[in-house]
């Protein structure tokens, strides 16, 4: 099978897969501590007890075997004694830091996870309500439906009052109108039960805004986000934002080679890997509102360069956006820059780096 990683923001999962087991990195990317949990699905082992602790910026492996299933949650205001009983704000599994099969009392924000059967599927969901930003960005997946899933916006911060969890006057959970209520048409029961009867109410609407990739309520239907995605592994972030074609273009370093003529155009959804030989140095930008006649003649109201599909070694008329990378020398460096300007969000994630500075590089803020 493929590689593939998966990411998720607050709490950051890489998954590498394999023919025999999957590894997940879980990176804490809050500015405080959180305490991830973890519970599997029916007859599958459980990994790393449950739980652990992660401090800002920290991360862990873990292995999981072939066929698993199961979801991940953070957990936020723990403090457990040295024998790891205590108790948590949010996600809270019983008073441990091992949740060991235990769930995480709701509200949470969940990222779920059932592997090999005999695909991968994963989603963000909210049915069991919010406590932190979360996101899953698979790697190396293959299939147009192998594509992140995220959910960045503060939901405590919108939160209706209805819906709020408070805790020493601050907000710091958004209930379920389900768990909130308890009533049939918000919980999807009984006459209810049904995706024909079970509605989207007024308060999984709010949800849906703030995250339209996530599940809000039990009956809804996920929505993709819009990725590129390259073999070193580069990816243009469209989600929530370019619902329009985008025309990547590609400069190439002094004396390095030229990648895929320097340009392409992708439109919503499609993605295209590029190879880049070893020590290989350049840059990668979204050039948008471009028309091109069939000779690839044209213009672009960002990101232009020479009125040309394949910019063939000229860089985008500022401003852009830029992802910047530097192969094998002897390390691999790359970075975000906005010094020649903003036109769309980007990000960078490595697959397969070590070191503690092997992370994502994001800028994920419309800044027009």
């Amino acid at each position: 099978m493929a590689l593939l990683h998966f990411l998720l923001v607050s709490v950051l999962i890489c998954v590498v897969l394999g023919t025999d087991a999957a590894v997940f990195t879980v990176q804490n990317k809050c500015k405080e501590t959180i305490w991830p949990g973890i519970v599997t699905g029916e007859g599958r082992p459980q990994l790393n007890s449950g739980g652990l602790t992660l401090n800002p910026g920290q991360f862990v492996h873990i292995n999981a075997p072939t066929g698993w299933s199961g979801r991940f949650w953070a957990r936020t205001g723990c403090t457990f004694d040295p024998s790891g009983k205590g108790k948590c704000i949010t996600g809270d599994c019983g008073g441990v830091l091992n949740c060991a099969g235990a769930a995480g009392v709701p509200p949470v924000s969940l990222a779920e996870f059932t592997l090999n059967s005999p695909m991968d599927f994963y989603d963000v969901s909210l049915v069991d309500g919010y406590n932190l930003p979360i996101s899953v960005i698979p790697f190396r997946g293959t299939g147009d439906k192998c594509k992140a899933v995220k959910c960045v916006s503060d939901l405590n911060q919108k939160c209706p009052i209805e819906l709020q969890q408070v805790e020493n006057g601050k907000v710091v959970a958004c209930r379920s109108a389900c768990l909130a209520f308890n009533k049939p048409e918000f919980c999807c029961t009984g006459y209810f039960g049904s995706p024909a009867t079970c509605k989207p109410s007024e308060f999984s609407k709010i949800f849906k805004e703030s995250c339209p990739m996530a599940y809000s309520y039990a009956y809804d239907d996920q929505t993709i986000t819009l990725v590129l995605y390259v073999s070193i592994d580069l990816y243009y972030d469209c989600t929530h934002r370019c619902k329009n074609a985008v025309w990547p273009g590609i400069l190439a370093g002094s004396g390095k080679p030229l990648l895929n003529n320097g340009g392409i155009a992708l439109k919503p959804g499609e993605r295209i890997d590029i190879n880049a030989p070893p020590g290989w140095s350049g840059r990668l930008w979204g050039r948008t509102g471009c028309q091109f006649d069939p000779s690839g003649k044209g213009k672009c109201i960002t990101g232009d360069c020479g009125g040309v599909l394949n910019c063939e070694g000229a860089g985008g008329e500022p401003p852009v956006s830029l992802a910047e990378f530097t192969l094998d020398s002897p390390m691999d460096f790359y970075d975000v820059s906005l010094v020649d300007g903003y036109n769309l969000p980007m990000t960078i994630i490595p697959s397969g780096g070590t070191g503690d500075k092997c992370k994502e590089v994001t800028c994920v803020s419309d800044l027009n």
